[in-house]
């Protein structure tokens, strides 16, 4: 039951948005007591994408796909979106925006506060930031309104 639970979080952090047409994850599965789990089974099921990890807790996901996943948030007549490592935000009417970065253990890395944001579209490349390195959640709050998306800059890893 514990593996089933630890398969299912993984799941849930592999469920990306890149923004490049290759698929490149390494990782390791590790227990709640911090030993790497052998022959746990490691699934990314939007892209079809499985492995199952090796006596290190050891993973390997890898492929090349025509399709860049994006991710849409809509609230009424304001859009928030993430495509290419673009997150961007289309204002109808003035309000505040607070755009809040953080890695995978939750720790925050960024946060931006806009009180009062005039009505139009403001982007910014998460590529560009420094600290972009590794998955992390990018959340975006219009007005009352949050949206949260999972991102993983591209790279490619030497093997």
């Amino acid at each position: 039951m514990r593996r089933a639970k630890k398969v299912l979080l993984i799941l849930g952090v592999l469920t990306v948005c890149l923004q490049a047409q290759t698929i490149d994850l390494n990782g390791k599965v590790s227990g709640h007591n911090g030993k790497p789990v052998h022959g746990a089974i490691v699934t990314l099921k939007s892209k079809g994408l499985k492995d199952t990890t090796n006596e290190n807790g050891l993973y390997s996901l890898n492929g090349v796909f025509t399709g860049v996943n994006s991710a849409v948030k809509h609230f009424g007549k304001e859009t928030v979106y993430l495509k290419n490592g673009i997150i961007a935000v289309n204002l109808a009417n003035p309000t505040s925006v607070v755009t809040e970065l953080f890695d995978m253990q939750g720790k925050q890395l960024s946060k931006t506060v806009k009180n009062y944001a005039s009505p139009g579209e403001y982007s910014f490349a998460l590529s560009e930031l420094p600290f972009v390195e590794n998955m992390m959640i990018v959340r975006v709050s219009v007005g009352n309104q949050t949206a949260s998306f999972r991102y993983l800059p591209y790279k490619k890893y030497n093997s």
